[in-house]
């Protein structure tokens, strides 16, 4: 039997665009296994990315498990200081931070979402981060 598998090539923690197809002739019992282990993955890679949602969405969660009571007052006191920080910046600015610093989005997409080049928004990320220290 032909069975067709799909590899996705991870090269310097970058995914490759496309993924790279190899045919092998294996037996019934085989092609069960590596569809049993596919499906495993699967279930693997969208627990964690459930998971990382969760923790990423929340770190206060994370804070309060690992952190003592002095601690967690100085993280309250933190936060409060970086909002206060965070509201002297345009709309577009707190849009900037949060999609590239806290959600981790490329910058290249972002400047597709907003209809810009990749060097304004780096530019335009650049200043908001200089203005948030400024004030924070």
């Amino acid at each position: 039997m032909n069975y067709k598998y799909y590899f996705i090539r991870v090269a310097d923690k970058q995914q490759v665009d496309f993924p790279v197809c190899v045919e092998i002739d294996i037996d019934q019992k085989w092609s069960d296994i590596l569809h049993e282990l596919d499906k495993e993955e699967h279930r693997s890679n969208e627990y964690q990315r459930r998971l990382g949602s969760r923790t990423t969405k929340n770190p206060a969660r994370i804070a309060k498990a690992i952190l003592g009571p002095e601690e967690m007052y100085f993280q309250k006191e933190l936060e409060k200081q970086l909002e206060k920080a965070m509201m002297t910046l345009t709309s577009r600015q707190q849009f900037l931070i949060e999609a590239v610093v806290v959600d981790c989005r490329k910058q290249v997409d972002v400047a597709g979402e907003l209809s810009i080049s990749p060097v304004a928004v780096h530019q335009q990320l650049v200043s908001a981060l200089k203005k948030l220290r400024k004030n924070f």
